[in-house]
């Protein structure tokens, strides 16, 4: 895929949401989704705003390692985005269960406080 089709893909997934909000657990992830999400592109293709966030809590690692071991289906996928979001999205669940709701402890980059 060009880079401009990704670019252009990536900004009107996220147009879908009002406010929409990334998580990753590594601040390559974060480079990355920037280097796409600022991507050349041609004119008329708004930037949207986008409240990343960057998951510090130490607890998350081995909870993802659990999810990819207790789901060896997804193990064999393992570093396709989708089956590492997933695994992130349910760490993240699974960290704070029976907690208030809160986001997890993390460094916020972008967007709201």
């Amino acid at each position: 895929m060009p880079w401009v089709d990704l670019t252009v893909g990536l900004r009107r997934f996220l147009g879908q949401f009002s406010r929409p909000f990334v998580l990753y657990d590594h601040p390559n992830d974060g480079k990355l989704f920037r280097m796409v999400l600022n991507g050349v592109v041609p004119d008329g293709n708004l930037l949207p705003t986008v409240n990343e966030t960057l998951v510090l809590r130490e607890d998350i690692g081995p909870l993802v390692e659990r999810y990819f071991k207790e789901h060896p289906e997804e193990a064999a996928l393992r570093h396709h985005a989708g089956v590492d979001t997933e695994a992130l999205r349910w760490a993240c669940v699974e960290a704070t269960r029976d907690k208030a709701p809160s986001l997890p402890t993390a460094a916020r980059l972008h967007g709201d406080p």
